[in-house]
């Protein structure tokens, strides 16, 4: 005998979670090396080729001496570069300081099976989500992003076959609070 088996679309949600998996490659890293472009961390931060050759170089102490600034197609000591450098410098100084991180958007569904109608359920959680973002940007980065992953969450659920009228009862009042 084939049992039954009833698969009700619960209620969607939004959410955000740590990043654990923060990736600086856009920003730069923090090295003990001391080669031209790099920039020595502290109050004031000076680039290597700038610091003057009778001052002793800073200790090393317990955190890394400089800190490497990404390519950014500028070459090294130009205007550009500078600038550039010093901003993600000062961006990820910032990280270290806790001013902000990577968090996750998430957009997930509960799907429960009832497998057998004498109380034995199955539930999944079916997501769609970005990582990588940081907390502190535009409302509008996050209203698009969140935007974008409803589209995909709401495909994922249609490819699985639930029906709109199902999708739209389980994303109303689906919405993203601050």
């Amino acid at each position: 005998m084939q049992k039954t088996v009833e698969i009700i679309l619960e209620k969607t949600r939004i959410g955000r979670a740590p990043d654990d998996f923060e990736d600086f490659s856009t920003l730069g890293e923090y090295t003990d090396e001391m080669e031209p472009g790099y920039i020595f961390r502290g109050n004031r931060p000076v680039f290597v080729e700038d610091w003057p050759e009778d001052t002793e170089r800073p200790d090393k102490g317990r955190e890394w001496r400089c800190f490497i600034p990404p390519d950014n197609g500028e070459e090294i000591g130009t205007a550009d570069y500078r600038k550039y450098a010093l901003e993600d410098y000062e961006r990820m100084e910032a990280f270290q300081r806790g001013e902000w991180a990577y968090i996750t958007m998430y957009v997930s569904s509960v799907i429960t099976a009832n497998i057998g109608g004498d109380g034995d359920f199955l539930t999944n959680t079916i997501c769609s989500s970005l990582s990588g973002i940081e907390n502190d940007c535009d409302r509008v980065d996050i209203d698009g992003t969140i935007s974008e992953l409803k589209t995909e969450q709401y495909a994922s659920l249609k490819k699985i076959g639930f029906s709109e009228e199902e999708i739209e009862k389980s994303f109303s009042g689906c919405k993203w609070e601050l």
